[in-house]
């Protein structure tokens, strides 16, 4: 990996054996390490962690690769908002609700923004106002709890921060099959993924809101998602503004 020195380089591997693999976990758990050894799956990370994953046979790798001292992007001030151009405000706010860049695009619409709420406001009221379709599409365009993009390494990075800082990223054996038939049974039930504010949660309180879940009406279901969803764009925005309130 160009651009790193070994002894500045923090890898952590994980490995998710398969419950119906040909061979036992174990040997799943040391053929992975050999992979993981022998192929490069890590790639470079650049300032922030990066998720990486590859299945391989019965067995999933994930790494999580980080370049020595978490480094991150200096916040926002409520004063610096209004000076961002159009490009500039969609390079930092953009993936702010996943998958869906139009929310930060109606946001930009309702500026000048007063302070922090102003701005949390108009994304939120981009997205309650927003047609009963496309606000489905977002819930739609969000991915199941440790599920198949987090097995393929295909989560957005901030959805990858959240749901390993619930311990998601760590589910062996009988909670994952436990989660997968939650998942799955919710999606069969209301035809779109349960969607979590998981930095609100621990693995035990995900499971039981899961199972809760279920007996909802969908039209109850679509709202809850929907208040979920916000509190997502919540937590994250507090990751990129500051909540100083502008000076005059």
């Amino acid at each position: 990996m160009p651009g790193y020195n070994r002894a500045e380089l923090s890898v952590e591997l994980t490995v998710v054996p398969s419950s119906d693999g040909a061979v036992s976990p174990r040997e799943q758990t040391e053929a992975a390490r050999r992979t993981a050894s022998e192929s490069g799956l890590a790639r470079e990370s650049g300032p922030v962690s990066h998720w990486s994953a590859a299945r391989r046979g019965a067995f999933a790798i994930i790494l999580n690769v980080s370049d020595g001292p978490a480094r991150t992007t200096p916040k926002l001030s409520a004063s610096d908002l209004d000076a961002l151009d159009h490009d500039a405000f969609m390079r930092h706010f953009g993936a702010l609700y996943e998958h869906s860049p139009w929310v930060a695009e109606g946001a930009w619409e309702r500026r000048p923004f007063a302070d922090v709420d102003d701005l949390r406001r108009a994304f939120e009221r981009t997205v309650l106002d927003a047609p009963p379709e496309r606000r489905l599409a977002l819930i739609r365009a969000h991915p199941e709890l440790a599920g198949r993009e987090a097995r393929e390494g295909a989560l957005t990075t901030e959805s990858a921060e959240e749901q390993a800082s619930a311990g998601l990223n760590a589910l062996r054996g009988a909670e994952m099959a436990t989660l997968e038939r939650l998942n799955a049974a919710y999606r069969e039930r209301f035809g779109f993924p349960m969607v979590v504010a998981v930095r609100e949660h621990t693995k035990a309180s995900i499971f039981a809101q899961a199972r809760e879940r279920l007996d909802n009406p969908r039209a109850e279901e679509i709202d809850t998602a929907l208040r979920e969803i916000l509190k997502i764009g919540r937590l994250r925005l507090g990751g990129l503004v500051s909540e100083m309130r502008r000076t005059t």
